[in-house]
């Protein structure tokens, strides 16, 4: 079903991106950044609290991230940390919009 869900979400972006679309590798590095946001062992991200519209940065900065991927994050048990960067790069984006809209 999860699957199911992200083809619906990410198939619009076949056309602009560089590796070819494959929901299962899709699938893979969306739950690998998800890690990031509920991993209780993992020093917590506050720009990507959940109740801060943290899931909704991520959707956007992941799609974001597919169109100008060379290649996907995870392969089986591989990590690209290239491709990760790149990533937490793109995401990294919506911090300072985060925290301008804070009081600190």
């Amino acid at each position: 079903m999860l699957k199911e869900c992200l083809n619906l979400e990410y198939s619009s972006l076949k056309p602009n991106m560089k590796v070819q679309y494959d929901i299962n590798r899709i699938a893979r590095d969306f739950v690998f950044l998800f890690f990031f946001v509920g991993n209780d062992f993992l020093p917590r991200i506050y720009a990507y609290n959940i109740r801060e519209k943290g899931i909704e940065r991520l959707i956007e900065g992941f799609k974001n991230y597919l169109v100008g991927a060379d290649s996907y994050i995870t392969d089986g048990a591989d990590l690209n940390i290239t491709e990760l960067l790149r990533l937490l790069t793109e995401v990294g984006k919506y911090e300072s919009e985060f925290f301008s809209d804070k009081q600190l």
